[in-house]
């Protein structure tokens, strides 16, 4: 088996028993201080780092190449806080569709894809909170998530309510401008055009 580093060969001694885990425990050892593990690709697949548990107790006689990628933490940051941003966007853009099914009449349908864009919210602003700490920065680039909060509560009450058309305006009115404010801070300027009757 093959072992790269960066693009560049390993020479490190493999024998043919020892599973992926042990060859990648001893990678990790080598690494430059500060280096952040990006990706590990498996003959030709590629994996994420967290998905460790699907190659781990492969074994070296089994495998071709193996090569692991790392970045520096202010370029891995840099890199993921950008897909922050697109990220945001497309929930910006969800918002305004469920605004608009909500307004026609679809509660179903405007409630089923309020709930989606709000957990995948949930989960980018969890990968927001993460950077923040791995870039170890004063602060000052964080997201302000408390704007979020006045306008969860309001949410959250016309919910209650079923009042439809109100759930719809503060999507349109208050979610989506926060929305692409937090994507324009991550370098995503680009903003949808509103589909007609929606704003």
């Amino acid at each position: 088996m093959e072992l790269f580093l960066d693009g560049e060969a390993c020479n490190m001694p493999l024998r043919p028993e020892a599973t992926l885990a042990e060859v990648l425990d001893s990678v990790w050892v080598e690494l430059p201080p500060g280096r952040v593990v990006t990706a590990i690709r498996i003959d030709g697949v590629e994996y994420h780092p967290a998905e460790r548990e699907r190659f781990a107790r492969r074994t070296v006689s089994s495998v071709k190449d193996v090569a692991v990628f790392t970045r520096s933490p202010e370029a891995f940051v840099a890199e993921k806080r950008t897909e922050v941003g697109r990220a945001l966007c497309l929930i910006a853009e969800k918002a305004r569709h469920a605004a608009m099914l909500l307004r026609r009449g679809d509660a179903s349908g405007g409630n089923g894809l309020f709930g989606a864009l709000m957990e995948e919210l949930r989960l980018v602003l969890m990968l927001e909170r993460e950077l923040g700490l791995l870039a170890k920065d004063d602060g000052s680039s964080a997201l302000s998530v408390s704007d979020l909060e006045p306008v969860a509560r309001d949410l959250l009450a016309a919910q209650e309510k079923m009042a439809w058309a109100t759930v719809a305006e503060v999507l349109i009115e208050g979610l989506v401008p926060l929305l692409e404010g937090w994507a324009v801070l991550r370098g995503s300027p680009e903003q949808k055009t509103a589909e007609p009757g929606v704003r």
